[in-house]
């Protein structure tokens, strides 16, 4: 994020940093680590100017600690599973990172001990021993990490020496080799003089020490004169106290000062365990920083503090983290360089807090809740807003270089949504406070009317942005006027947790609760008399609906992503992903199939974000239906951009491939073949699934609007000009004028003995033999667009509620259809009733064509064309199918294969899915192992844009390069191996680009003891996947590292290195 100022200091800020680690080497502070929360580590090697991710392919992201071997600086230790990350549900602990070639490659130690627990400090009293301050007590080990407890003399029995909530771990700063200290909460400040192998004496059992009741305590000693001095910063139950120590924690002082820095009006105070510590300059005794949301500072050894913290203005709140300079690179005066962790990333001074160095640039940790972008065009595409836990809301404009983000609102961000009309109107969530921009976030609104603080999650109608809905807790609210002011439209029994609109229809909403449970209505417009239904998916008790999305070409296809953890194996569907397909009356697990690969079945692991791309070549582009036609054994169905749906039954729908992507409209079966007309196509199949275009002989931007067979005539009516066309076979057509109107016609059929048709202006026409045409007085101006036969009636229907009947078509009379205002677009049949289906998605229907009663079709969606076949009518529209045996009593049918490539964001990944759930595969081979917390989609363009916002590892987007394209996933770290053996691992190499690519591997390693097969040239074409072998045998013991070399065709990298390392014992 940018260098703007902001409330919290100077920018640019990155995540949240909780360790810092620097090379003793040398004479100044160049190589430096830092560990950030679900960030990583990331290595500066120039004093913090640039920065390097060095464990994105590791299992977890989530830091707590990071350490150096002081015999060897190259020699790494990453503890995981940060303390605070997870809610304190579970953490993110998979073990210890350890790296012997600088951070190049890692091996995880320690995972039968750690995993599933937090690590807070890691200290290495000398070389190989590792002491690890865990949430359960300090661990030791005496042989870098292989093996882990406290039965000396081996230390490898999984226990800890001290057992407790370490808080802080530090070594004696004279004594470092052999003298250790342990804060454990709730119980005391713990030393060790045998280097950690046990913590016999508490200084807290010492006079003056804090009273029983306390909990976090950080540590700090001082170095000069002497390591007499110490502090212990302590969160009390209900208070907070500075202790300190003259005599080496022998007799203990309350130092009164302390409180009061930790509260010091009005920018201040302290969250006591989160940010919480403490230092003394080893240069100057007196020289005390205090840490709580900002650094205070003392100089008169804590008896005052200076009433203005040191850090206001200049850095990030939230200190986690405070390191000085080693020893090795001090100056000879105070103040010592001093290298602080907060939750803004990662800052020093070198004068005390007077000036402060940003070192930020580069480091992409930024913790990401909600990200949006921009839709309907690459230029829109160019504007992606997020909301961020400490580092609030920002976005990426197109005026921004490169990929600088710039801050709009600081503090906690949230949710974002992003107008689709305008990709500078955006709408978040500050410290759960409503916000808005129309300026692409230069200026915000803080807060809205009639909606209170703690909003969780926002939408946007994509058909009319001036509709937004925000959640509260259980509550749902509705704003009319572009978020100026909110109503409470519904309660629900619990949190909503996620909340989806659609472009197919307005109305239509869905929520996500914290039950599992979801809730949809049809009528969301109507706001506090909106109706809903509840849906229960199936997903386990304590799993939240998370996220849900809408398919874009077929309204009743809507997907739920639950979080948390259903504790079924991966062999089988984890239960975390749900579909129906027919509206919420029915649900299926698309968490992968049961007993397949597991590999290819969703993880048990939270989902957070689920979007759903039409793009899919197994799917259909759409399934926007103008009319549906029977010929007593099958039901066809044409429509939007070349779309053709055929079914048996009208249960069961399949895509038919046309051939063609102009607007296809009404359908007729003459005994052998289907004709289909529209913008301005004529199509003819014998059997629905083998397509030919007809000659029409009509201007190309002519709508033949409907066609009607006679047994011996096919006649076509043409909207665009008052034409008609007529042909005996389907093939050959001739245009023939009407006569006797001038007026376009919008529907016909045949009733036995003449065609009818209907249009604009009242129009009735008859033709015998459709070629001549007689005018008739329908008594109406309005504009009439279909026209069925009964037994001994025809009703014609049209725009305003318009129903004319007439017993022989040449006479008509007016009837009341109920609906003066909607549009009644088609009628059928069935042989007893008349249905009728108009624009707002309810059904008339009539035993005789003069009574009619309105009936609901449990759609707002318009509906544009019904037919009755075989028992059933069958009605079609915006995205819709629809089946009733009785004309009142309908049910959703799914428009068939609408399937849709599905993307999930999970705790570890992105996952896609091209076949409906049935499997899944990992999408972007080089994206972190990070939480995955939202999805930005924009299935507009070609390509479809996905970008994905993350939990420690900022913002990224899928791509797919030009040309040939290396994208490498290897982790070449072999850990210990005995000598006399051998251990492989797999070079994973991908072609991400558009052609074929060569990758060679002949290059070596240059190391003998490391071997890759084959040593050979391998080509991969567009999506291919290839893994080398890459072998390690050690020759003695000791550490071993290699620099493989990867030539290839991809013209970013004709070399690539992928390092090596391995140990022998």
């Amino acid at each position: 994020m940018d260098q703007e100022q902001i409330d919290q200091g100077q920018g640019p800020d990155s995540g949240e940093v909780v360790d810092i680690a620097i090379d003793p080497s040398g004479t100044s502070d160049q190589v430096i680590y830092i560990a950030c929360n679900d960030g990583g580590v990331w290595k500066s090697t120039d004093g913090g100017l640039t920065w390097k991710p060095k464990t994105d392919l590791m299992p977890s992201l989530s830091m707590g600690a990071v350490a150096l071997d002081p015999g060897n600086p190259s020699t790494v230790y990453a503890g995981t599973g940060n303390p605070f990350d997870g809610g304190g549900q579970f953490t993110k602990g998979v073990g210890i990172y350890k790296s012997i070639d600088g951070g190049e490659t890692w091996s995880v130690e320690g995972a039968a001990v750690f995993t599933h627990h937090s690590i807070n400090r890691m200290v290495l009293p000398v070389s190989g021993v590792l002491l690890v301050g865990a949430l359960n007590g300090v661990y030791r080990s005496v042989d870098g990490g292989l093996n882990f407890g406290a039965n000396a003399p081996a230390f490898n029995d999984g226990r800890p020496v001290i057992q407790g909530y370490v808080t802080d771990l530090k070594l004696d700063t004279r004594s470092p080799t052999t003298t250790v200290y342990a804060s454990i909460s709730g119980q005391g400040v713990f030393v060790s003089t045998d280097a950690g192998a046990t913590f016999p004496t508490n200084l807290f059992a010492n006079p003056g020490a804090p009273a029983p009741g306390f909990f976090f305590i950080s540590f700090a000693q001082s170095n000069q004169p002497d390591g007499a001095t110490m502090y212990a910063s302590v969160q009390g139950a209900t208070d907070y106290g500075l202790y300190k120590s003259i005599d080496s924690g022998a007799h203990w002082v309350t130092m009164p000062a302390g409180a009061t820095a930790a509260i010091p009006p009005p920018n201040s105070g302290y969250q006591l365990g989160y940010d919480q510590t403490v230092g003394i300059d080893p240069l100057d005794h007196n020289r005390v920083y205090l840490g709580f949301q900002e650094l205070h500072l003392s100089t008169d050894g804590a008896n005052t503090f200076r009433p203005t913290p040191i850090s206001q203005n200049q850095i990030h709140w939230d200190h986690h983290a405070l390191v000085f300079s080693p020893a090795s690179h001090l100056p000879t005066v105070a103040p010592a360089p001093l290298f602080v962790g907060t939750d803004g990333g990662i800052h020093a001074t070198r004068d005390g807090g007077a000036t402060w160095s940003n070192l930020n640039e580069g480091i992409a940790t930024n913790i990401f809740l909600g990200i949006g972008i921009g839709l309907g065009s690459t230029a829109n595409n160019a504007y992606t807003y997020g909301g961020t836990q400490d580092t609030g809301t920002l976005g990426h404009r197109p005026e921004f270089p490169g990929a600088d983000w710039h801050l709009g609102i600081d503090g906690d961000g949230g949710p974002v949504a992003v107008d689709p009309a305008n990709p500078r109107r955006v709408y978040g969530s500050d410290d759960g406070t409503f916000i808005s921009t129309s300026d692409g976030g230069s200026n915000w609104t803080y807060g809205a009317t009639g909606i209170p603080a703690g909003v969780y999650r926002i939408a946007i109608d994509p058909n009319n942005s001036s509709h937004v809905y925000a959640t509260v807790g259980s509550q749902l609210y509705q704003s009319t006027d572009t978020a100026g002011t909110f109503t409470q439209i519904a309660t629900f029994p619990t949190q909503i947790r996620s909340i989806a609109t659609t472009p197919l229809d307005s109305n239509t909403l869905w929520l996500g609760l914290e039950d599992g449970s979801v809730r949809y209505t049809s009528n969301a417009l109507a706001g506090t008399s909106s109706a809903w239904n509840s849906y229960t998916p199936g997903a386990p008790s304590g799993l939240n609906a998370e996220a849900i999305a809408i398919s874009p070409t077929n309204l009743y296809r809507v997907v739920v992503a639950f979080s948390g953890f259903s504790a079924i194996s991966p062999t089988n569907r984890t239960k975390h992903l749900f579909q129906t397909t027919n509206n919420g009356a029915t649900w299926s697990d698309i968490s992968g199939t049961d007993g397949g690969d597991p590999t290819q079945n969703l993880p048990d692991l939270p989902l957070h974000a689920v979007v759903l791309d039409p793009g899919n070549p197994n799917g259909s582009p759409g399934v926007g239906l103008h009319h549906v036609r029977s010929n007593g054994a099958q039901l066809l169905s044409p429509g939007l951009d070349g779309t053709i749906l055929t079914s048996p039954t009208g249960t069961n729908w399949a895509k038919q491939s046309t051939g063609t992507t102009t607007n296809l409209v009404d359908a007729a079966w003459d005994g052998h073949q289907w004709v289909v007309v529209g913008y301005p196509s004529i199509l003819t199949s014998p059997d629905s699934i083998t397509w030919t275009a007809q000659p029409s002989g009509v201007p190309p931007d002519n709508a033949l609007e409907g066609i009607a067979w006679s047994g011996t005539l096919f006649v076509v009516i043409n909207a665009s000009t008052g034409n008609v066309l007529t042909s005996p076979d389907g093939q050959n057509w001739t245009i023939r004028p009407l006569g006797a109107t001038t007026q376009a016609l919008g529907g016909i059929a045949w009733d036995g003995a003449q065609f009818i048709g209907v249009g604009y202006g009242g129009t009735i026409v008859t033709s015998p033999d459709g070629m001549t045409w007689t005018a008739r007085n329908s008594g109406t101006t309005a504009l009439l667009v279909a026209i069925a036969v009964g037994s001994t009636v025809r009703v014609a229907v049209g725009d305003g509620g318009t129903i004319l009947t007439s017993p022989d078509g040449v006479t008509w009379t007016s009837r009341a259809s109920g609906v003066p205002d909607d549009e009644i677009d088609d009628i059928a049949w069935s042989g007893n009733q008349f249905a009728a289906v108009t624009n707002s998605g309810a059904v008339l229907t009539s035993p005789d064509g003069i009574t009619w009663t309105r009936q609901t079709s449990g759609t707002n969606t318009r509906l544009l064309g019904i037919t009755w076949d075989r028992g059933q009518f069958v009605a079609v529209g915006d995205f819709v199918i629809l089946t009733s045996p009785d004309g009142v009593h309908w049910t959703p049918q799914s428009p068939g294969q609408d399937i849709p490539t599905m993307v999930v964001a999970s705790d570890a990944s992105v996952m896609q899915s091209l076949d409906g759930g049935a499997s899944w595969h990992i999408l972007g081979v080089d994206l972190p192992e990070v939480d995955c917390k939202s999805l930005a989609l924009d299935s507009s363009v070609t390509p479809s844009l996905l970008r994905v916002g993350t939990y420690g590892r900022s913002v990224y987007e899928l791509t797919s390069p030009s040309g040939p394209a290396l994208a490498m996933n290897a982790n070449l770290a072999f850990g210990a191996v005995p000598v006399g053996s051998n251990a492989t691992l797999p070079l994973r190499c991908f072609n991400v680009g558009s052609t074929t690519l060569s990758v060679n591997t002949s290059g070596g390693t240059g190391n003998p003891h490391f071997a890759i097969t084959p040593a050979s040239n391998v080509s991969l074409n567009p999506g291919d996947e290839f893994d080398f072998s890459v072998t390690f045998k050690p020759p003695g013991t000791g550490h071993m590292t290699a620099k493989l070399h990867v030539r290839t065709t991809d013209p970013s990298q004709h070399v690539a290195f992928v390092f090596a390392s391995g140990t022998g014992i």
